[in-house]
C-alpha cells in the first residue's frame, strides 16, 4: 500500500468512537467502520414514526417483514437487535429472519445475544436444530447454542467444530451443499471457542491450516495469547500464511483485549524491516487500542518522524492516530480535511470531524469544503449536507 492510500484508508475509515456519544468503531476486514452504539436513541421523528419501543421480537419480525420502504425496515431490525427473546413465537419469527437476507440475519444474531444465559429452556430447541438436514436451521442452533451453552449440546457442538472442511475457503464454485458445511463448520468453531475459551485454541490453530479464516476467530477471541503466531503468519512467505494473517489482522478485536499488546504493536509499527503491509495492519490496531496516554505517545512519535522526514512512519503514525479518535488528532484531521492530496482523504476527515467539533466550527469547514474543495464530487456533497443542516 502506498502512502497516499495508506493515509486515505485511515482517514476514509477513521472512527469517533472514543470520542463521541452514540459512534463506534467495527472492523469489518480491512474496513473500520462507524457504527451507532446499541445504546444510541432513536430520534423523535423516529419515535414518531414508528414506535417500537414496546414491541416483542415476534412483533418486531411481523413488521420488518410488512414495512414498505428500506428505512423502516432498517429501524425495526435495530430495535430488534436491542430485544431480548422471550418466547417460542419469538424463536420462530426470529429463525425466519435468519433465512431472510444479510441485514436480517445480522439483527437476529444480535437478538441471540440477547437471550439470557439462563433461558436454558430454550436449549433442546437450538439443539434439535443441529440435527437438520437445512444447514441454515443447524446455523441458527449453533448461534442459540453459543448463547446458551446449552451442555447437553456441548458434545454435538464439538463433533461438527471436529469435522473437516470441504474447501478451504468458501467459492462461487462450490455447490450449495458445500458452501453450507463449510459455514457450519466455521460457526460450531466459533460456538466451541466462546464456550470452552482457551481450551478450543489448539484446535482453532488446527483448523486454521485447513481454513485460513479460522484466523479471524483466534484474532477476536485470543488476541493476545496468538499474537506472535500472528506476526508469524504475517512474516511467512507461504500463500496460506498470508492468507491467515489477512484474516487475523481483519478481525474486530475488542479495545480492551488489543491494549496488552499495544508495546508489541508500537515495535511492529515503528519496525523499518518489516513488510510494510503489516506495518500499516499494525498501526490501525494501534490505533483502536489507544487512549489518551498512549495517543500522546503517538503524536510524541509522530513529531520525531516528521523531524527526522521518516515519511513512512509519520504516515503511520497518523494512521494509528486516526484510527484512535483522539481529540489529539482533531489538528491532523483538519489539516487533512483541507489539503490532503486524496479527495476521499479530505472526506474521511470531515467525517471523523463531525465527531468531534463544535457546531459551529464544523459548519464553517463544511462551508470551506462546498467553496474550494478541488474534487467536484466532494464539493457538491457538501453542499448536500449544509443544505440538510438548513444552511
Amino acid at each position: 500500500m502506498n502512502p497516499a492510500s495508506l493515509l486515505a484508508f485511515a482517514l476514509a475509515a477513521a472512527p469517533a468512537w472514543a470520542v463521541t456519544e452514540n459512534l463506534q468503531a467495527v472492523q469489518k476486514g480491512t474496513e473500520i467502520v462507524i457504527t451507532g452504539r446499541e445504546d444510541a436513541p432513536p430520534s423523535e421523528a423516529e419515535q414518531e414514526e414508528l414506535d417500537l419501543s414496546s414491541k416483542s421480537v415476534a412483533d418486531l419480525a411481523t413488521l420488518y417483514f410488512s414495512a414498505g420502504d428500506a428505512d423502516s425496515k432498517l429501524r425495526v431490525l435495530h430495535r430488534l437487535s436491542l430485544t431480548e427473546p422471550r418466547t417460542g413465537e419469538d424463536m420462530r419469527r426470529l429463525l425466519d429472519l435468519h433465512a431472510r437476507d444479510a441485514a436480517a440475519r445480522s439483527a437476529a444474531d444480535a437478538c441471540l445475544e440477547r437471550l439470557s444465559p439462563a433461558a436454558q429452556g430454550f436449549g433442546p430447541y437450538f439443539a434439535a436444530l443441529l440435527d437438520d438436514e437445512d444447514p441454515l436451521l443447524r446455523i441458527f442452533g449453533l448461534a442459540g447454542l453459543r448463547r446458551l451453552r446449552y451442555a447437553p449440546a456441548l458434545p454435538a457442538v464439538r463433533k461438527l467444530a471436529e469435522g473437516r472442511f470441504p474447501q478451504r475457503r468458501p467459492s462461487m464454485l462450490m455447490d450449495p451443499a458445500q458452501n453450507a458445511e463449510w459455514r457450519t463448520r466455521f460457526e460450531a468453531l466459533g460456538a466451541l471457542a466462546v464456550w470452552e475459551r482457551k481450551d478450543a485454541l489448539p484446535l482453532l490453530l488446527k483448523k486454521t491450516a485447513e481454513a485460513p479464516a479460522v484466523a479471524s476467530i483466534v484474532a477476536a477471541l485470543f488476541w493476545e495469547e496468538a499474537f506472535d503466531r500472528i506476526v508469524a503468519w504475517s512474516k511467512s512467505k507461504k500463500a496460506e500464511d498470508q492468507e491467515a494473517a489477512q484474516a487475523a489482522w481483519g478481525a474486530d478485536v475488542a479495545p480492551e483485549q488489543l491494549r496488552p499488546t499495544w508495546p508489541k504493536l508500537l515495535a511492529l509499527a515503528l519496525d523499518k524491516r518489516a513488510d510494510p503491509q503489516t506495518r500499516h495492519r499494525a498501526a490501525v490496531k494501534l490505533g483502536l487500542a489507544a487512549g489518551e496516554a498512549e495517543a500522546k505517545t503517538l503524536l510524541e512519535k509522530r513529531e520525531a518522524a516528521l523531524k527526522d522526514k521518516d515519511e513512512r512512519t509519520r504516515l503511520l503514525l497518523e494512521s494509528a492516530l486516526f484510527a484512535s479518535g483522539s481529540p489529539l488528532a482533531i489538528p491532523l484531521l483538519e489539516e487533512h480535511a483541507r489539503s490532503n492530496p486524496a479527495p476521499e482523504g479530505r472526506a474521511g476527515a470531515r467525517l471523523q470531524l463531525k465527531g468531534m467539533l463544535p457546531r459551529g466550527r464544523y459548519l464553517e469547514l463544511l462551508r470551506e469544503a462546498a467553496e474550494k474543495d478541488p474534487d467536484g464530487e466532494n464539493r457538491a456533497a457538501a453542499r448536500r449536507e449544509l443544505d440538510a443542516e438548513g444552511k
